[in-house]
C-alpha cells in the first residue's frame, strides 16, 4: 500500500509493507519511474551519471547513508500492468544501502539499467525475463530508481510526523540529486 506526491518525474513516495502478520514497515522515498512523461527523465539521469557521476557527492550530504536503501530495478510490463517478482527484477541487490554502494557497482548497474531502454534517450525495450514458475518470456522493460528508508510507525501522530520529517530531510540531498540529473 503506498502513495506519492503526484509529480510527473521525480516523486516523494511512501508505502507500508507487511512482511509477516506481526511486522509492519513504513518507508519514505525518492522515486523515479522509467516512464515517458514529457520525455524520459530516467534516461537523462542514466546518461548524466554515466558521463559524470554526481551520486557520491550527494551521498556525502546524507546524514545516515547506512539507513538509506537504493533500489535500481528493471520493471517488466504486460497488458495487465507491471509483472511482479521475477528473477531479473533487481539490478542492484534489494538490501544495498547507499553507504555500501561503490562507484564500480553504480557504473555497472547504470549500464544494465541503460540496457532496459530502447535508446539512450528513452523508450522501453524488450528483454527475456524468468517468471516465478521458471518460464522465460519476452516483456517490455524499463529501469526504475528509488532511494528509501524505513520509518517507525507510532500511534502518536506528532512522533510519526517528526520521524517522517527526519527521514525526508535525510533523503533531501538524494531528491535534489535526482531533480538536478533529470532537469533540462
Amino acid at each position: 500500500m503506498g502513495l506519492h506526491d503526484g509529480n510527473l518525474g521525480v516523486q516523494w513516495n511512501a508505502w507500508i509493507e507487511w512482511t509477516d502478520p506481526q511486522t509492519t514497515i513504513a518507508n519514505v522515498g525518492v522515486n523515479l519511474e522509467g516512464m515517458k512523461y514529457s520525455d524520459w527523465p530516467i534516461a537523462k539521469l542514466i546518461r548524466q551519471e554515466l558521463k559524470d557521476p554526481w551520486l557520491f557527492e550527494a551521498k556525502e550530504r546524507v546524514a545516515n547513508p547506512n539507513l538509506v536503501l537504493i533500489a535500481l530495478q528493471r520493471h517488466a510490463w504486460q497488458a495487465a500492468g507491471r509483472v511482479q517478482n521475477y528473477r531479473e527484477q533487481h539490478i542492484l541487490p534489494p538490501t544495498c544501502t547507499l553507504a555500501e554502494l561503490t562507484p564500480e557497482q553504480w557504473l555497472r548497474s547504470l549500464l544494465e539499467a541503460q540496457a532496459c531502454l530502447a535508446t539512450s534517450d528513452g523508450g522501453r525495450t524488450t528483454q527475456r525475463i524468468t517468471l516465478k514458475d521458471g518460464r522465460q518470456v519476452e516483456r517490455a522493460v524499463s529501469p526504475y530508481l528509488n532511494f528509501h528508508r524505513a520509518i517507525e510507525i507510532d500511534a502518536d501522530q506528532s512522533v510519526m510526523r517528526d520521524t517522517l520529517q527526519i527521514a525526508m530531510e535525510d533523503l533531501r540531498p538524494l531528491y535534489e540529486f535526482v531533480v538536478d540529473r533529470t532537469a533540462g
